[in-house]
């Protein structure tokens, strides 16, 4: 107490290296007491770091299908103060299904960091009050930041809604890193509909970079159309050579005589 706000958003990162499980409870507390923008991006940024780090560290080593249900029993979200979610919840202040930011009393690099943080930290947090909001975000904010971070989110929450959502922001959303993160998001999730989407992008969208980031979520959920999509464009010797190089980098793992047959096919 008493301390200035930059001081106090400085100790953040700190709290994260110190890391341990008696940090948790502090970063929580300054997010729902706080009143001072900078400091709360940076505790939320700093909660999700140690978010992530549990979850990493809880995730069994080698090569392993990664699903929703995998993402979210790796990291124990029990024990978490009851007043941190909707706190979150009314930074986010989603009304009739549109974001009004408009009570922070200022605009720029600053909102739009906290309030991105916040989105990412939604998703850590596993609850699912958070859905409704995360998907007015992802289908409606004009700021590509924060539907990015939605996506994400929107990725670890899981469910047919977020599916859906992302399988519409990876075809349709203008900004190629809204599209980069749905594809990222739907890697988690071996759904048809899922794997369509990524196949469909990885073959179809105007930038390199979405079409690459699709063939590698293709690879961390193997099945039957996955593989022959990415099989497919390993054939391809029109191909841009970034995608049939990631196309073949997804398929590494997989153990099966087709894919074993094409990859030798082109050395």
């Amino acid at each position: 107490p008493g301390l200035p706000s930059d001081v106090r958003a400085e100790m953040a990162p700190s709290l994260l290296v110190i890391g341990g499980p008696e940090i948790r409870p502090i970063l929580e507390d300054v997010l729902i007491r706080e009143p001072d923008q900078r400091v709360l991006t940076e505790f939320a940024e700093a909660l999700t770091g140690h978010l992530d780090a549990g979850r990493e560290r809880a995730l069994p080593p080698g090569p392993h299908a990664i699903t929703n249900a995998t993402v979210n029993a790796s990291t124990n979200h029990a024990g978490a103060d009851p007043q941190l979610v909707p706190v979150l919840l009314a930074m986010l202040k989603v009304k009739g299904g549109k974001p009004d930011y408009n009570s922070w009393g200022s605009s720029g690099s600053g909102e739009s960091g906290l309030l991105s943080a916040v989105i990412d930290l939604l998703g850590r947090l596993d609850d699912k009050r958070a859905a409704p909001d995360l998907l007015a975000i992802l289908k409606n904010d004009p700021d590509s930041s924060k539907r990015k971070a939605a996506a994400r989110s929107l990725g670890l929450l899981g469910g047919p809604a977020a599916l859906q959502a992302l399988v519409t922001a990876l075809g349709k959303d203008e900004a190629e890193d809204v599209r980069n993160a749905a594809a990222t998001a739907l890697s988690v999730t071996n759904d048809a509909a899922a794997t369509s989407a990524l196949a469909r992008a990885m073959l179809k969208d105007q930038k390199r970079d979405v079409r690459s980031t699709a063939a590698n979520a293709l690879g961390r959920n193997i099945n039957k159309e996955s593989m022959r999509s990415l099989i497919a464009v390993v054939r391809d010797r029109n191909a841009h050579i970034e995608l049939r190089s990631s196309a073949i980098m997804a398929l590494t793992d997989c153990d099966d005589e087709a894919v074993t047959a094409t990859l030798l096919s082109v050395l």
